[in-house]
């Protein structure tokens, strides 16, 4: 499928998040297993051929450059290499963005090992990095893009992995 070149029907959009989510989900397993595994040498060694040569077939045929962020001519948007919200992004936190009628954005999401900063915790940067992003989702109006220009945080106590979280802004 070539994303840059064609103005994907709403479906076909469907479609696809339907096939690229779970691909990257998928990823992000694989991240979590590598981090916590205690598996043999031998089979470290067999999974790390597999994983080279699934990424060699993903290889084959590849945009040049960033995802970024498409819209078709309906306004429809992907922003599925995202680090953050990438739903292809097997590295993005597993948050899905809502948008409550009143306005605004929000999360629901579970942090596991791959966002370990001090040992049981989430790494601060990955707290700012989603609150960034939730941030600018609520700033967003009308397909027009929003940025965070400043963030001032005091930590006071930590986010601790494997607990439930919510944000909203």
């Amino acid at each position: 499928m070539d994303f840059q070149h064609h103005d994907l029907p709403d479906d076909e959009i469907r479609r696809l998040a339907g096939l690229y989510g779970p691909l990257g989900a998928a990823v992000r397993e694989l991240i979590d297993a590598a981090i916590r595994t205690e598996v043999d040498d031998d089979t470290i060694r067999a999974a790390t051929t597999q994983i080279s040569d699934i990424a060699a077939t993903l290889r084959t045929t590849q945009i040049d450059g960033a995802f970024g962020v498409r819209y078709n001519s309906n306004g429809s948007g992907m922003a599925w290499g995202n680090a953050v919200i990438g739903l292809s992004n097997g590295v993005a936190p597993p948050l899905t963005l809502t948008y409550p009628p009143e306005g605004g954005s929000a999360a629901e999401f579970t942090l596991g090992a791959p966002y370990e900063g001090p040992p049981g915790c989430v790494h601060g940067g990955i707290s700012m990095m989603v609150l960034d992003a939730i941030l600018g989702s609520a700033a967003a109006r009308d397909e027009q893009a929003a940025y965070t220009g400043t963030i001032t945080v005091r930590f006071l106590r930590p986010t601790f992995l494997f607990t439930p979280l919510k944000a909203t802004a």
